[in-house]
């Protein structure tokens, strides 16, 4: 296969992939049963790390340069040298991974921690630039967590996005607490990587 083929070939797969994540969507109106969950989030996971591997073999490819694909990147939510640092608490393993990936692409540097208990101790042992909340997590509540981050007066005003499968209502829920200012954004699973990324974007700017 030649280098002109090989990257129109790998341009198709990459746009599957593409594809793929944006079929991982759903809408929060509707209700999705645990069954259904899993198979979004496997394509969604399965679509980004496609991506990945295809963007890396086509870098690799001269004749990517003239590709529809090369003509439209995707820009990163960071500005080119540009460092900050995301600590992302949440109990699933495989989507915490996931989200890491994803910002380690937008050109932040990540760390994780799987409950509330992790994630404020690491947030004291050194202030985050931005921090992703999940709320439906054991040993501490991602609500709890939530009040402390914003009780504590050394890092209170870091911006929390909070990133949960419970959807819609509970960021109206939360915004209405009198103990606590709402959240600095709120991003429903499965996640949209386009709406994420126009959320960390305002945050950062």
């Amino acid at each position: 296969m030649s280098a002109t083929n090989a990257s129109e070939s790998l341009s198709n797969v990459l746009n599957l992939s593409r594809r793929m994540i944006d079929m991982a969507k759903s809408d929060e109106k509707i209700h999705l049963d645990v069954g259904c969950r899993v198979i979004f989030g496997a394509l969604r996971d399965y679509g980004y790390a496609l991506k990945k591997m295809v963007e890396k073999e086509l870098a690799q490819h001269a004749g990517f340069a003239d590709s529809p694909a090369a003509k439209n990147p995707e820009k990163p939510v960071l500005a080119p040298g540009a460092t900050r640092e995301v600590l992302i608490v949440d109990d699933e393993p495989d989507f915490a991974r996931y989200l890491a990936l994803w910002f380690e692409d937008q050109g932040f540097t990540t760390r994780t921690a799987k409950n509330g208990h992790e994630g404020l101790a690491s947030a004291r042992e050194k202030r985050p630039d931005l921090i992703t909340l999940d709320i439906s997590m054991p040993e501490k509540s991602g609500v709890s967590t939530y009040r402390e981050f914003k009780d504590d007066p050394e890092f209170g005003k870091v911006p929390v996005v909070i990133i949960t499968g419970i959807g819609q209502p509970f960021n109206e829920f939360i915004s209405k607490r009198k103990r606590v200012p709402p959240p600095d954004g709120f991003v429903a699973k499965p996640v949209d990587l386009d709406e994420l990324a126009r959320v960390v974007r305002e945050l950062m700017a």
